[in-house]
């Protein structure tokens, strides 16, 4: 073993292996392979010999490279040497530039704090005359301007400018510099009340035309006024009066010329309804718009009762056209006029007045609605009037076969759905109308049914009276603001059913000898009541075979006018009612039947219906 590792061919094998510059191993050993063929001590020495050689030129090939490296090596430190040499002689050559312009440098410095001190003090100079001085051409500007010559945003410009130097110069006196606060001043002030006065003339000048609420300087040049309150007043009532006269020239020419292609409105001067509604649906229109250019010119206004004032400018503008409201309304309202037609003015009078007084809440134009409102009221409560009485002048007449309501009665509940559908449309109904309606056509209406009802028998009284009353519930129902007349109509309804009732039940009772019997039911008598005349057996059974008769068709033993009725409830009602009053009465007679003390023998056999059975055919 110890041969075998000192053998000098495997030490030099490990040394070429172990040397890192043979990478791949499996090379080498193919290398080797070739190389010993037989395994003898001369083929080991060859190999020896020929594993140094190539050992030998393996680095040789390294020595020549890293003579290569070498030489490059020493170019670099040559080239490195020769830039030190450079940079030295830079260095050197600065170092003198430093130490000759250190002094120049030095004097620039001093120049330059100076001229910095100088254009500081430039600075603060320039600051304080435009600070407390106007330019010359804002100077000129302000003492040119008049009403004909154009004034633009560079005036209000410059006179907030004027109003900043007041408040610079206290900031002066309160620093000690008052000779100069005060000379400044004095001549601000100057400055200012000529700017005002121009400003003032020229903002009158504009609120008289025409234009005024486009010009979107006037409400720059109001809010300027908002400290001076005589001025502000004076140029708003210059503004209204100017809105005054276009609006009163606007409504005229509404009425006589029209509007953007569409005819005058006097031209539906026949037309009452719309004549007067146009003209109101004018004036509700015109509002808003002038309401609009108030709220455009008080914009830049900030005083706290602003809207008061705008609501009070509005009041004093729409005033204009209250005389001409006045007269054309006041032309048409006439007593000639259909009572139709004259409620439904003073409906709508009364809801623009309503609309209205959300905008305007007191003023001429909402006194003058008021005047126009009470004297349409009261012209047509004389029409209303003249056309109730000319209708019930002769009483209604006698009603027709079939006992339905009269011509009278059916146009007038006719006009009073026409009236209530004005009221219903307008939203306008209110206690005074339904007092109205109430006093002057139903009251003289029910009061002429009643009087003509007397002259009928009760059967017919009450079959007319009820439909009369439901042809008028009919019309009441549909408005919500008749409930309560509704009410009381149906109270006199119930008691005209309860007559009704009662002569049907009388009528069964009658046809059906139901008198006898009742009667005996009613008395107190001792002893059974099979021994009464009328009350045995045999009786009981003719009546109930007449009785059986009655269930199978009750409708041959119903009065003839029930079938008159316009109402199927009433009917219903009548029947009802009145079949009760005969099984409370069958009731009874089935109970005393089947009472062992009455000597009924075979009670099931004389009355074989129980009332629960009656009442299921009946009811």
């Amino acid at each position: 073993m110890d041969v075998s590792h000192n053998n000098p061919i495997r030490l030099r094998i490990n040394k070429i292996f172990d040397n890192h510059i043979v990478g791949d191993n499996s090379d080498a050993l193919h290398s080797v392979s070739g190389l010993c063929v037989p395994n003898s001590a001369y083929s080991r020495r060859v190999l020896l010999n020929e594993i140094e050689k190539r050992d030998m030129l393996v680095n040789k090939t390294v020595l020549s490279e890293y003579n290569k490296v070498k030489d490059k090596i020493q170019l670099l430190l040559s080239t490195l040497k020769s830039l030190d040499t450079a940079v030295n002689d830079m260095s050197t050559r600065l170092s003198d530039t430093k130490t000759k312009t250190h002094h120049l440098i030095t004097q620039t410095t001093k120049l330059k704090e100076e001229r910095l001190k100088t254009e500081k003090k430039l600075v603060w100079v320039n600051a304080f005359i435009d600070k407390f001085q106007l330019s010359p051409d804002k100077i000129e500007y302000l003492y040119n301007v008049s009403v004909k010559t154009p004034l633009t945003y560079e005036f209000f410009g410059t006179l907030s400018q004027i109003e900043n130097l007041y408040d610079s110069c206290k900031i002066l006196v309160k620093c000690w510099y008052q000779t100069s606060a005060f000379d400044i001043m004095e001549t601000v002030g100057l400055q200012q009340e000529v700017a005002i006065e121009k400003l003032y003339h020229w903002t009158i000048g504009a609120c008289l035309s025409s234009d005024s609420p486009n010009n979107t300087l006037v409400p720059i040049a109001l809010a300027k006024f908002q400290n001076r309150q005589v001025l502000f007043a004076n140029i708003i009532d210059e503004y209204c009066s100017a809105r005054k006269a276009t609006i009163v020239q606007l409504f005229i020419d509404a009425l006589t010329k029209g509007k953007d292609g569409s005819k005058p409105i006097e031209f539906y001067a026949n037309d009452t309804k719309r004549y007067i509604g146009d003209i109101l649906t004018w004036v509700y229109q015109i509002i808003p718009i002038e309401k609009e250019y108030l709220f455009t010119l008080f914009k830049h206004c900030n005083f706290p009762d602003k809207n008061q004032q705008i609501i009070d400018a509005l009041t004093n503008i729409m005033e204009a056209i209250c005389p001409l409201l006045k007269v054309r309304a006041e032309l048409i309202l006439n007593p000639d006029k259909d009572p139709l037609i004259l409620w439904s003015i003073t409906n709508l009078v009364l809801y623009y007045r309503d609309v209205l007084l959300t905008v305007i809440p007191k003023g001429h134009l909402i006194n003058t609605l008021e005047e126009l409102l009470k004297k349409s009221e009261e012209v047509f409560v004389i029409t209303l009037d003249a056309k109730i009485q000319k209708e019930l002048s002769h009483g209604v007449k006698a009603p027709p076969v079939d006992l339905n309501p009269s011509m009278v009665v059916t146009d007038l509940v006719s006009f009073l759905r026409d009236l209530l559908a004005v009221v219903n449309i307008t939203n306008n109904v209110n206690n005074a109308d339904r007092k109205m309606l109430t006093t002057h056509i139903l009251d003289p209406l029910l009061h002429a049914i009643n009087e003509t009802a007397c002259h009928l028998s009760s059967t017919d009284m009450s079959v007319y009276m009820l439909n009369c009353i439901y042809h008028i519930q009919c019309t009441l129902s549909l408005y919500t603001a008749m409930d309560e007349y509704n009410e009381r109509l149906q109270a006199q309804s119930e008691a005209q059913i309860d007559t009704l009732t009662s002569e049907q039940a009388s009528f069964l009772v009658a046809n059906l000898n139901l008198g006898p019997i009742y009667t005996i039911l009613q008395e107190k008598i001792s002893g059974p009541l099979s021994a009464i005349p009328g009350m045995d057996t045999s009786t009981l059974k003719t009546f109930l075979n007449k009785f059986d008769l009655f269930l199978v068709s009750p409708e041959v033993y119903m009065l003839p006018q029930l079938n008159l009725l316009l109402s199927h409830s009433h009917k219903s009602l009548v029947k009802k009612r009145s079949f009760e009053v005969i099984l409370a009465v069958y009731s009874q007679l089935f109970q005393a039947v089947h009472e062992p003390t009455n000597g009924y023998t075979e009670p099931n056999t004389v009355v074989r219906r129980t009332p629960d059975e009656v009442k299921k055919l009946l009811m």
